[in-house]
């Protein structure tokens, strides 16, 4: 999946499977990194649902970092929004 495929779930609560493995679901929120060459990568920010209402309460940077991961769009194989 490139950037523009990804738009319509991007900051919303999703399932996905990355590489056709298991479905994850939560919401993918933004470029994790740019490449030190200055290109976008399609390594984006990931917060499971189960750590959804903690990342959302906390401002720690550190705790924030350790609620959620990184998922590489590009790797997306299937996506669906959820409706909550």
């Amino acid at each position: 999946m490139n950037h523009s495929n990804f738009i319509p779930y991007h900051n919303r609560h999703i399932q996905f499977s990355v590489n056709n493995g298991p479905v994850q679901s939560g919401v993918v929120v933004d470029m994790a990194q740019f490449r030190t060459d200055g290109v976008m990568t399609t390594e984006y920010t990931f917060i499971p649902t189960g750590n959804m209402i903690e990342f959302k309460k906390t401002s720690d940077p550190e705790k924030r970092k350790s609620l959620s991961g990184k998922v590489d769009i590009a790797q997306i194989t299937w996506v669906e929004p959820l409706n909550w």
